[in-house]
């Protein structure tokens, strides 16, 4: 008879400890494809932009990116070639004064990364009128001052028409890439820049995520 409130005690011991155990983990939930609200909470929402530009919150809302308005402004230039002719040199001059009106306007934006430096710059410009007369002397510019040695490669993407070549003579900074498009006459050029190191494969994702947002502005009008 007197182990019974051995038994007993035995029992409860082992119920207190049953309750006590750590419960299993619950199951790790699916990367969402949505875009971050942490990022999206620190990507300039109240920049001001031009008209017919994208900004840092819709691009934001795309990718889930944390884009900003760079501090490096970077003005949108075609790649020159230190052997131009007086030729090449009229039609860049031709082009530049075409784009003027857009260039006067652009912005440059960049995706903030907390730990890491920004993989470059892409600067925007855009108008809403004489688009043809600016993709004619940019035709004529490509025409006229693509190297003969076949340095600019030839870019497609989204509708958009580019051209890999060098923005700069340091030989830190790769080749950028430079793309336009015409919608209705209305008129945009997207320049991406890498920064010192990096290459231009680095800014694909973000480039990407730039030139369809501003396709679909040009195309709402």
């Amino acid at each position: 008879m007197r182990t019974t409130p051995i038994v007993l005690a035995a029992a409860t011991v082992a119920m207190l400890l049953a309750g006590c155990a750590t419960p299993a983990p619950a199951p790790t939930p699916e990367p969402s494809a949505a875009p971050s609200p942490t990022a999206c909470a620190t990507s300039q929402i109240d920049v001001e932009v031009p008209d017919l530009l994208v900004t840092p919150a819709m691009l934001c809302d795309v990718d889930g990116a944390a884009w900003r308005v760079s501090l490096f402004q970077a003005i949108v230039e075609m790649p020159g070639d230190p052997d131009r002719d007086a030729v090449c040199d009229l039609e860049m001059a031709a082009f530049y004064d075409a784009i003027e009106p857009a260039r006067a306007g652009s912005i440059t934006l960049e995706v903030a990364e907390p730990a890491t430096s920004s993989h470059g710059t892409i600067a925007v410009a855009a108008f809403d009128s004489g688009g043809a007369q600016a993709i004619a002397s940019l035709d004529a510019f490509v025409a006229a001052c693509a190297p003969p040695t076949g340095t600019w490669t030839p870019l497609s993407e989204q509708g958009w028409t580019g051209i890999e070549a060098s923005l700069s003579s340091d030989p830190d900074f790769h080749d950028g890439r430079t793309y336009w498009i015409v919608v209705d006459d209305r008129f945009a050029v997207v320049q991406a820049r890498p920064s010192s190191g990096r290459l231009a494969t680095d800014l694909e994702d973000d480039v990407a995520t730039v030139l369809g947002e501003q396709r679909r502005l040009l195309e709402d009008g």
